[in-house]
């Protein structure tokens, strides 16, 4: 079996590049772990949609992978890198095969891993597709995130009485003031789904504005 040695990950539910990390995200410094070179199909597959391997495939990595803890290491049960001379990719699968998490890599270390498979053997995995992610792939983490907690308020201010926030808001998105309360929402959502000059950071900072002015 062929490892790579000594790289960060960053596991998540959906796949972030390296630049969509943030923080607060908990980083597995990596002392080694397994390496499988797939056809582009399967990558594609394996970064876009839920899937599930074999139990063959599961005994065949079971706790190949270690990560360094404190001044010691321990397994990762289920865990892999796969690559197909473009791109690569971490996951890391349950007891049955589901995949759990996965990750991008670091500029430098996922070219590592690409220079690392080219003389591999091309490994087809024994996967299936359990369900397809909802995502927009032209969006970052963060506009996601973003765009996510806007449309949560949006959602309570429609179901609010106080039309004097509604305007405010409407005027600091727009520029002029309009009183028709079905009017200025109509616009806000359109705005908001199509992030029409920005409107969602505007609104965004709107609402973290007012939070901060009124702690609960």
């Amino acid at each position: 079996m062929n490892f790579i040695y000594d790289i960060l990950l960053n596991f998540n539910k959906n796949f972030y590049e390296f630049y969509d990390w943030n923080r607060e995200d908990h980083i597995d410094h990596i002392k080694k772990i397994p390496v499988f070179k797939i056809p582009s199909s399967d990558m594609e597959m394996i970064r876009m949609q839920n899937i599930q391997v074999s139990n063959e495939f599961l005994e065949k990595i079971e706790n190949r992978t270690e990560v360094f803890h404190n001044k010691s290491s321990r397994s990762l049960k289920y865990t892999c890198i796969v690559c197909d001379e473009r791109v690569a990719c971490a996951v890391c699968f349950d007891g049955t095969g589901k995949m759990e998490a996965k990750s991008g890599l670091l500029l430098d270390e996922e070219q590592e891993v690409i220079d690392f498979v080219i003389t591999m053997d091309l490994v087809k995995l024994p996967l299936e597709c359990t369900s397809k992610i909802i995502c927009n792939p032209f969006i970052t983490r963060k506009e996601n995130s973003v765009q996510n907690y806007v449309q949560k308020k949006i959602k309570h201010l429609k179901q609010s009485t106080d039309k004097d926030l509604l305007q405010y808001l409407y005027l600091e998105c727009f520029g002029i003031s309009e009183k028709n309360t079905e009017e200025m929402l109509t616009k806000i959502r359109l705005a908001v789904s199509e992030n029409k000059n920005h409107i969602n950071e505007k609104i965004y900072h709107f609402f973290k504005f007012i939070s901060s002015k009124n702690p609960r």
